[in-house]
């Protein structure tokens, strides 16, 4: 079988629940997750996702 393709994407402040609306919209499963305060001293939460853009007739059960 293939890899799938993997994608990492990071976003700042934004909800979680809603970045996951998103991702399923788009049809991508979230693989891993988690969250950090930027470095820059701004308080920035960054959400850092990897992402499985497999068709979902492809998957195979976790």
């Amino acid at each position: 079988m293939e890899e799938s393709l993997v994608v990492v994407g990071w976003l700042i402040n934004w909800d979680d629940p809603k970045a996951r609306e998103v991702f399923d919209t788009l049809n991508f499963k979230v693989c891993e997750f988690s969250t950090s305060v930027s470095k820059t001293g701004s308080g920035d939460i960054w959400l850092s996702y990897v992402l499985d853009k497999t068709p979902v007739k492809q998957r195979t059960k976790d």
